[in-house]
């Protein structure tokens, strides 16, 4: 079919619009494994189209040989070679990024995608749906846009439940598998014209340190290979200190390493392939236009001694010839470094800035000079750690922040602090370690001199002046003098 093209406020794409682009030269839909869904489309510079070719405007076209045709918003257009005029285009679902999504929190894949749709503070009626059976805590504690939360980084749908992302004009789905193994089969000889195959150990790790970090010792397991016989050696060191309670033995912190290397693929090369493959309906062969998005597919080549079984993780659809021109496979997993990487617990100097430390974002951590300052710190964001000299300055730290921890002297300064350090058992807030906040304690104070909201408190009593003048001084409730 033709790409036609729409005024940027159409929402039922019955009408013919401004009518098809007839003159187009290109019309390119790339789609990629939760990742880009993109048009791009060349007309020549004279064409009578292009007055409505602008920013907004959109372009309805076929995105593959399956699915229903697709609208896709102008994001950009710019002269090209031999007057020709590119046009680049986003999927409508990309107008999810000015689509607030109200604070939630939820405990499974189905109450997330509830809110999803329940908690639109704004937008043109996005819908979301999925079929996936699993548990995670995801918590979003500010209006947040409703296309971040889908995004592969951390606290959104697709990391804390996985999933496969389908778009539907303005239907999002998060699915279990989009795609099937259909049985297609890829081999020299038979059905595969052009083959571009890497494997990469760029980012490949050969093996993992587990250790764990409490308030007052630190265990380090020994080295778990993931793999060998590669003729170099690449350890990542592995922050597990949220994986237990209480200090690990070495073989329990040696078999969670074992279980991570599992669990993250450790040691697993990433594997990129183009192929290109016989035209459609050729010596009665499943075709390219078999395949779909997110498929498994096997891919054969005697010569190379290649055969796997491999995903397909992007598409490129000629839209003007009705058919693929080109298909992408292999595991396209994140960058190896930075999906293991991720998950620390260790903040250092600096680390944080501009944004808020949500509720148990640093667990079993440390929290080092200068990591947080002038930000909020949310309830049970930091727990069972030790922090420094100088970790939290110019903070508000909520009821709850920082439980059963030993704050160290100026750890928090110019803080407000409500509820928020109380003092259990043999706990104690050493001297000078806050100034200008509010304490709560349940047990005892100790310090030798503490300034709370211009108030003195010196060796366990608190003096003050009233308000004729007189200096009054308390222990506990008790007033001793005048």
């Amino acid at each position: 079919m033709k790409p036609i093209l729409y005024p940027a406020d159409e929402s039922v794409f019955v009408s013919r619009g401004y009518g098809p682009i007839s003159d187009a030269t290109s019309c390119l839909v790339i789609e990629e494994a939760n990742g880009a869904f993109e048009l791009r489309l060349t007309v020549p510079r004279t064409s009578p189209r292009l007055a409505q070719l602008v920013n907004g405007a959109l372009i309805y076209a076929r995105p593959n040989p399956h699915d229903n045709p697709q609208a896709f918003r102008i994001r950009r257009a710019g002269k090209a070679l031999r007057d020709q005029i590119e046009i680049f285009a986003q999927h409508l679902c990309y107008d999810l990024a000015g689509v607030p999504i109200g604070a939630f929190s939820a405990t499974t894949a189905a109450k997330a995608i509830g809110y999803m749709n329940s908690k639109q503070l704004a937008g043109d009626g996005f819908s979301f749906s999925t079929d996936l059976v699993v548990s995670n805590p995801m918590n979003v504690e500010e209006p947040t846009d409703a296309w971040s939360l889908l995004g592969s980084g951390e606290n959104t749908l697709t990391y804390n439940y996985g999933g496969q992302l389908k778009f539907d004009m303005r239907s999002v789905q998060l699915l279990q598998a989009r795609g099937a193994d259909r049985g297609f089969v890829i081999a020299y000889g038979k059905n595969l014209t052009e083959l571009r195959y890497e494997e990469s150990t760029e980012k490949l790790y050969t093996g993992v340190l587990p250790f764990w970090v409490g308030s007052e010792s630190t265990v380090v397991g020994a080295v778990q290979v993931a793999v060998s016989g590669l003729g170099f050696t690449r350890v990542l060191p592995v922050d597990l200190s949220s994986e237990f309670d209480d200090p690990p033995t070495k073989a329990q912190l040696n078999a969670a390493g074992r279980k991570y290397i599992t669990e993250k693929k450790v040691g697993v090369p990433d594997i990129q392939i183009r192929a290109s493959f016989v035209p459609p309906g050729s010596r009665g062969l499943k075709t390219l236009e078999d395949v779909r998005l997110w498929d498994e597919v096997t891919l054969r080549h005697e010569l190379l001694g290649i055969d796997v079984e491999a995903s397909v993780v992007r598409t490129v659809y000629d839209v003007l010839r009705e058919r693929y021109q080109s298909v992408d496979i292999g595991n396209r997993l994140l960058s190896v470094a930075h999906t293991i990487a991720a998950p620390t617990s260790r903040i250092a100097a600096g680390a944080v800035t501009g944004k808020s430390i949500r509720g148990g974002s640093v667990g079993g951590g440390k929290l080092k000079n200068g990591a947080v300052t002038e930000y909020k710190l949310a309830n049970n964001c930091v727990t069972v750690n030790k922090i420094v000299d100088g970790a939290v300055v110019t903070t508000k730290v909520a009821d709850g922040a920082v439980t059963g921890n030993k704050v160290l002297d100026q750890a928090i300064a110019y803080a407000k602090l409500s509820h928020s350090l109380q003092v259990f058992y043999n706990d104690t807030i050493a001297a000078n370690a806050v100034f200008a906040g509010v304490i709560y304690a349940k047990k005892s104070v100790q310090c030798s001199t503490l300034l709370v909201n211009g108030i003195q408190f010196l060796n366990g009593s608190w003096s003050f002046t009233d308000g004729l003048g007189n200096p009054r001084t308390f222990y506990g409730l008790k007033e001793v003098g005048t």
